[in-house]
């Protein structure tokens, strides 16, 4: 079960693959599919349940919420390695943020990536996301993990 897709600047779209934490890609100019089901990008480990429910690009990064385990996971579009340098781990949302080891998620679902530069045009967070269990809004400073 298929996500909404996402494109990226270059023509490739991106989607997430059901209840896994994987993604699927596809060419736009050439209408051919990069990684089906059958070669996914893997996120997280694809024994469990982990719905890669949203994706948001901004420039060569994409974001992607990993709903089961409150998380957000990074790839860079450029060469599909996830975790790039300096994003070496998903970063935490929703309750497992505040608390790693609790039997209980909310859900990290919807993903909106704040315009313009960190630093120059705002300070603080720049990625914001919706609960799906607790219909929360949160956010994340995706700059703590660069400096």
């Amino acid at each position: 079960m298929p996500n909404n897709l996402t494109a990226t600047s270059d023509g490739f779209g991106y989607m997430g693959l059901g209840l896994v934490g994987a993604l699927l890609k596809v060419d736009l100019f050439l209408a051919t599919v990069v990684n089906g089901p059958s070669n996914p990008i893997v996120i997280s480990d694809l024994s469990g349940l982990n719905n890669t429910a949203d994706i948001a690009i901004k420039d060569d990064l994409l974001f992607t919420s990993l709903f089961n385990s409150d998380q957000i996971a990074v790839l860079d579009t450029d060469n599909d390695q996830v975790d790039p340098f300096p994003y070496v781990f998903p970063f935490p949302a929703g309750i497992r943020a505040d608390n790693p080891n609790s039997q209980l998620f909310d859900g990290v679902q919807s993903l909106a990536i704040r315009p313009g530069v960190s630093g120059v045009d705002f300070t603080g967070a720049d990625i914001y996301f919706i609960t799906g269990i607790s219909e929360q809004l949160g956010s994340v400073d995706s700059t703590l993990q660069t400096q």
